[in-house]
């Protein structure tokens, strides 16, 4: 996926400053959303433990009821920003998870309705089986951190393959 052309450290460039503050979980669930409730609990669940705001963003006016504050009217700037700053991510999407992994954080993707064949692959490939909610979520599951030693290594050698692609097709 082009999201993983630029490391981390990259995508800073295109982030917003810090919105929040405090520390803070972000849910992203942009589509797909099997139960909503279950995400949420399991949300506030690892939030508790970590004395942590829960937060969500609209790409317009509407605000999540069920989250502690909306980032509202949301940029791809403040997306990068609310990413880069979450101490723990859960998302249902193939660039939440994404994002998740190429910025180093913490999460659990909770498996989308459809579509998450992407997700599959990118979580194989990486090593991070543990980090799917499938039936039930694992609170004992969601502490085990994350050592992104060797999926950094895993993520250069692909951003290495796809710049050889690259320019052997554009020579």
């Amino acid at each position: 996926d082009p999201t993983f052309m630029l490391n981390k450290d990259e995508w800073q460039e295109y982030m917003n400053p810090r919105r929040i503050k405090e520390d803070y979980l972000l849910v992203y669930t942009p589509y797909n959303t099997v139960d909503k409730q279950a995400i949420f609990e399991a949300a506030y669940a690892i939030a508790k433990e970590n004395n942590l705001k829960v937060v969500t963003f609209s790409w317009d006016w509407r605000k999540d009821k069920m989250a502690d504050q909306t980032i509202r009217y949301a940029n791809p700037g403040d997306f990068l920003s609310l990413m880069h700053y979450a101490t723990y991510v859960i998302t249902n999407s193939f660039h939440g998870t994404a994002f998740s992994i190429n910025l180093n954080k913490q999460f659990s993707v909770f498996m989308p309705s459809a579509f998450s064949t992407r997700i599959s692959s990118l979580i194989e490939l990486c090593g991070l089986q543990n980090r799917v909610v499938l039936n039930a979520f694992s609170s004992e599951k969601a502490r085990e951190v994350i050592d992104y030693t060797s999926v950094n290594e895993v993520l250069e050698a692909e951003r290495k393959k796809s710049i050889d692609f690259l320019k052997q097709a554009l020579s």
